[in-house]
């Protein structure tokens, strides 16, 4: 394959960012694409519940450090970082047709984001959901609280005292370990017909004894859940990406700092004004991206520093229309508007 040099397409470069469509008017329409900064928090939250006979803890059961309040904590056990291509809708360009360029060899994405010229017609990649320029959401990974349940009937809640309930409880759980122990020992009446059997009645039997222990000892329950902050870098500054607390989670508290450093592309200019004789430039623009730098600190710890492209940060340039012909196939990248290749 005859490759074809890139610096042969240039002919006028230009800075153009946005061209105006009008209705009904018979042309193909495309955007650039724009880069938009995803971060993924993953963190923790941690229930502790106390028990409501924690008082009787080590009298009656021998716990040494039961759980006497009830509370909750939040920690970030983790962070991913990545990015996210949308449409750019202030950056909207027409193909209208002509001899010579074939409206029907364009090639775009599901988001009208071009993808090449004369290039065979594959799947596009899914669209991504729009988002204003700084947003969130929250999911709930795994949940597993489970409500202290006090196994008492109505008469033993009117009748007896705090304290004579608490006995009970404990002698409950002294008889479950005395019933395990004579399983295990072979030493019962009507012992379980197999070893799935045995394992079911011994797996019964040890979860309720946790359960009436925590009534005791209180239960500490972790939830891990994710919170994505999305936003769209336009230029250099430091901005407040969302409030972290130990005792409230997000929302509120502490600040978590978004340093940007963006690098505009420099706009091109041609050396001399065009002649007559200059190809003239065609209705096809191709992206030079801009750069983000940017870091994320939290409690002056840095969380994560990366260099990305930014296509909304770019200039167009427009292709030349002795490219356009059957031979000569087009790939353009759709997460940064440039040329991938060129070739016949």
């Amino acid at each position: 394959m005859k490759r074809i040099l890139i610096i042969a397409m240039l002919g006028l470069a230009m800075s153009m960012q946005a061209q105006v469509v009008k209705e009904q008017e018979l042309a193909v329409v495309y955007y650039m694409p724009k880069t938009e900064l995803v971060f993924t928090f993953t963190y923790q939250q941690v229930i502790r519940q106390a028990g409501p006979y924690a008082a009787y803890a080590k009298q009656m059961l021998g716990i040494e450090n039961p759980i006497t309040a009830t509370d909750t904590t939040y920690s970030i056990i983790d962070l991913q970082t990545g990015t996210r291509t949308t449409a750019d809708k202030e950056r909207v360009f027409k193909v209208p047709a002509s001899k010579d360029l074939n409206t029907q060899y364009i090639a775009l994405n599901e988001q009208g984001i071009l993808r090449g010229y004369n290039i065979p017609n594959n799947r596009a990649s899914k669209r991504s959901n729009n988002s204003s320029s700084l947003t969130a959401k929250q999911s709930n990974i795994t949940s597993g609280l489970t409500p202290l349940v006090i196994p008492f009937h109505e008469a033993d809640l009117r009748g007896n005292s705090e304290k004579e309930r608490a006995q009970k409880i404990a002698s409950q759980i002294f008889q479950i370990r005395e019933t395990r122990m004579f399983i295990l020992a072979g030493e019962v009446d009507h012992a379980p017909a197999d070893g799935v059997a045995m394992e079911r009645v011994l797996n019964d039997l040890n979860e309720t004894e946790q359960q009436l222990v925590a009534l005791f000892a209180g239960s500490v329950t972790t939830k891990t859940l994710e919170r994505s902050f999305y936003y769209l870098p336009t230029q250099s500054e430091e901005v407040v990406l969302g409030n972290f607390n130990s005792k409230t989670g997000f929302g509120e508290g502490e600040s978590i700092m978004l340093t940007i450093a963006a690098q505009k592309q420099v706009k091109l200019a041609p050396t001399a004004a065009p002649s007559k004789k200059d190809p003239q430039p065609s209705h096809i623009y191709y992206n030079l991206p801009g750069e983000v730098h940017y870091s994320l600190i939290y409690r002056d710890n840095k969380l994560a520093e990366r260099t990305v492209e930014a296509p909304h940060l770019g200039v167009s340039v427009p292709l030349t229309t002795d490219l356009f012909s059957k031979d000569v196939h087009i790939y353009f990248n759709p997460k940064t508007g440039n040329i991938q290749s060129i070739y016949k």
